[in-house]
């Protein structure tokens, strides 16, 4: 379990799934459950859900929060909710998440309740209800720059801040991450700070991070950040430079992978969110397809 930790801190998300499903299946071989047994299970649905494996994540979620192991505490349903919400999210479901987060939870350590909030922000902001004010709010909680919460809450704020305060944020989180090999975050610095650098209409400036993100893709995954984002805004950082063939190329590999996740793992009911209500998946589909109209005349 603590190796799957470290592998996903550095980005190696596929290998952090693998060593996470190694230690759920070793109490389960001897029949031993336990709370920390459920922690280790919504760990490894985390992980999946990092990976498009959302059918499985989904399982091993809902089995957490239906049916809690004797001596489950606050916390531990926090961590559950916490993930699950991000999952619908994924899944075009935002509102599942405002419901699913409603309740308060008490007993939460400093990081726990500041995430708690930034995800409330985050659904908030999906569904148009503003959540600026609480993600403000959940930054002061722990104010420390090199604390690896306060730098996550940070990158949930990208998207809601104004975009000169998102691209200065992004940047920083994408030199911090570096440095400390957390090289998922950094992946998803670098599209935050290139998105927010074309929102401020200099494109120059952002196909950099694009850049990097891309290279870093190669062998590594963002935790806790919606990889196909990556596509979306690299294909835009292209577009904006008057490089059509390039942005259409990366538009056509983002709607390719939410098309063959949404085919293979996501559960039917679902499907049609995940394809349609996720902005990052509609915005891919859209695009691939006006490319490929646009190749074909």
């Amino acid at each position: 379990s603590n190796a799957a930790s470290t592998l996903a801190k550095m980005g190696f998300v596929e290998r952090a799934a693998e060593q996470a499903e190694q230690a759920c299946r070793l109490p389960q071989a001897s029949g031993e459950t336990s709370p920390r047994v459920m922690q280790a299970r919504v760990i490894w649905a985390h992980r999946l859900r990092d990976t498009g494996r959302y059918t499985h994540a989904l399982a091993l979620l809902e089995e957490a929060l239906g049916g809690p192991e004797e001596g489950a505490s606050e916390p531990d349903l926090a961590l559950a909710e916490h993930r699950l919400a991000q999952l619908y999210q994924q899944l075009g479901q935002p509102a599942r998440a405002v419901r699913l987060l409603a309740r308060e939870r008490v007993g939460l350590a400093p990081g726990l309740a500041m995430m708690r909030l930034v995800h409330r922000a985050d659904a908030a902001h999906a569904l148009g209800r503003g959540g600026l004010s609480q993600l403000r709010r959940a930054l002061t909680i722990i104010d420390n720059p090199d604390d690896i919460y306060h730098r996550l809450a940070g990158l949930f704020a990208t998207r809601l801040v104004p975009a000169e305060e998102g691209e200065a944020l992004a940047t920083s989180l994408a030199a911090w991450a570096s440095a400390r090999e957390r090289l998922g975050v950094a992946l998803a610095g670098h599209v935050r700070a290139a998105a927010c650098a074309l929102a401020l209409g200099a494109p120059q400036r952002a196909r950099p991070h694009a850049e990097a993100a891309l290279h870093l893709s190669i062998e590594r995954r963002p935790d806790s950040f919606y990889l196909p984002e990556m596509w979306l805004v690299a294909g835009e950082v292209e577009a904006a430079l008057d490089r059509p063939e390039a942005a259409a190329r990366h538009w056509r590999d983002g709607a390719a992978w939410v098309q063959r996740t949404a085919l293979a793992d996501v559960p039917a009911e679902y499907r049609d969110s995940f394809l349609h209500r996720n902005p990052v998946n509609a915005g891919l589909l859209e695009k691939a397809a006006r490319g490929s109209a646009a190749a074909g005349r």
